[in-house]
C-alpha cells in the first residue's frame, strides 16, 4: 500500500500512485483515485500548517455504467471545473474516457455528454491541460507510436490531431511524456523510442502542431522528461534523470531558444535514484517557485524528495 500525505493523511491507496492523481490550480488541490473501481474525487484548500480545508465532508464517488476504471489523471479548466481522464471497461472494450463535472464547487456530478469516449483502446495515457475561456486540450500517446490530441473548444469536441511524425516521433512508453500549457498554446516533451532522445513539440492555437525538436540525445530507456512553465515569462523548463543525476534545460521565451547544453542540477550518486522515470515537476510556477519530486534508494525505506528553485531574471537560477 501507498499512503498519500500532506500533513494529514489524505487516503490509503492500493499498489501504486499511478491510480491517484492530483492537480493544484493555485487555490484548490483536487485529487482523484480509482483502481478497478468507481473513481472518487475531492477538493480542498491547502493551509499554511499543512492541513487541508475540504470543500465537502467526504469524497465524491462518480458512478457510471463503466467498470474497471483506473490509470487516472485530473486537471481543472480556467473556470474551475474538474476534468478526469481514465480508462475503463464498457462491457465490450477498454477505452479512454473523459469525465467532466457540472459543478465547480467541490462536488462532482457528470456534465451532459460525459463520460466521453475519447479514444478506443486501453493502452493510451491521456492528460488534459487548461486553455482559456473553459477550453481544454487532451494529449495521449501509445507505446511505439506518435501522439494524438483533441481540443474541447468550450462547447464541443474538435477532430483528433496527430502529434509529430510516425517516423521520427514514436514514443518509448505511453507514459513517457509531459504536457503543459500557457494561454491557448500547448507544450509537450517526450522520450523517443529506440534512441532515447528527449524531444519537444508545441501546438500554437489556430495553427496546429509544429515539428519536433531534439532537446537531448541518447539519454536512457527510462529518462521520462517532466515539463514546467513559468507563465510570468513564458519560459519552459524540462527535467530528466539519468545515471543518478537530475538535469534540466530552459527555453527562453524572449529569445525563442533552448539552452544549447544541459545543466546538471542534482547529484544523487550516494543514495541512487529509485528509477529515472520516477520524476515529476510542477505543472507551472507557483508562489515564485518551480520544483521536482523524485525518490532515492533501490530498496525500502525509500526517500521521497522535493527540490525547489526560484527562476531568476537571467539564465542563472537560484536553487535551494
Amino acid at each position: 500500500m501507498v499512503h498519500i500525505w500532506f500533513i494529514e493523511q489524505v487516503r490509503t491507496i492500493l499498489y501504486g500512485a499511478n491510480y491517484f492523481a492530483v492537480w493544484f490550480n493555485g487555490t484548490y488541490v483536487h485529487y482523484v483515485y480509482a483502481y478497478n473501481s468507481e473513481p472518487v474525487y475531492r477538493r480542498g484548500i491547502p493551509e499554511s500548517d499543512g492541513s487541508i480545508t475540504w470543500s465537502t465532508t467526504s469524497e465524491e464517488t462518480i458512478t457510471t455504467s463503466l467498470t474497471q476504471e483506473r490509470e487516472t489523471y485530473i486537471s481543472v479548466d480556467s473556470d474551475g471545473y474538474p476534468w478526469i481522464t481514465l480508462y475503463a471497461w464498457n462491457g465490450t472494450h477498454h477505452n479512454q474516457y473523459v469525465y467532466k463535472s457540472q459543478y465547480n464547487n467541490g462536488s462532482f456530478s457528470l456534465d451532459t455528454g460525459f463520460p466521453y469516449k475519447m479514444v478506443y483502446g486501453a493502452n493510451y495515457r491521456a492528460s488534459g491541460v487548461p486553455l482559456t475561456n473553459g477550453k481544454m486540450y487532451f494529449v495521449y500517446f501509445i507505446f511505439n507510436q506518435e501522439g494524438s490530441g483533441k481540443l474541447w473548444n468550450g462547447t464541443g469536441w474538435e477532430d483528433e490531431e496527430t502529434i509529430g511524425s510516425a517516423t521520427d516521433d514514436r514514443i518509448e512508453q505511453d507514459e513517457a511524456y509531459s504536457v503543459t500549457s500557457v494561454g491557448d498554446d500547448v507544450h509537450v516533451v517526450f522520450l523517443k523510442r529506440d534512441d532515447y532522445d528527449i524531444k519537444y513539440i508545441n501546438r500554437t492555437y489556430g495553427s496546429g502542431w509544429g515539428s519536433s525538436t531534439t532537446l537531448q540525445s541518447s539519454t536512457t530507456i527510462t529518462s521520462y522528461p517532466a515539463l514546467s512553465i513559468d507563465k510570468s515569462t513564458g519560459n519552459l523548463y524540462v527535467f530528466w534523470a539519468s545515471d543518478n543525476y537530475i538535469y534540466y534545460k530552459k527555453y527562453d521565451n524572449s529569445t525563442t531558444n533552448w539552452d544549447s547544453s544541459s545543466t546538471t542540477w542534482i547529484d544523487e550518486s550516494t543514495e541512487g535514484l529509485t528509477g529515472n522515470q520516477r520524476l515529476i515537476s510542477y505543472h507551472e510556477r507557483y508562489d515564485s517557485k518551480l520544483a521536482v519530486g523524485y525518490s532515492t534508494r533501490s530498496s525500502s525505506p525509500y526517500n521521497i524528495k522535493h527540490a525547489v528553485f526560484v527562476p531568476g531574471d537571467s539564465l542563472t537560477n537560484s536553487w535551494s
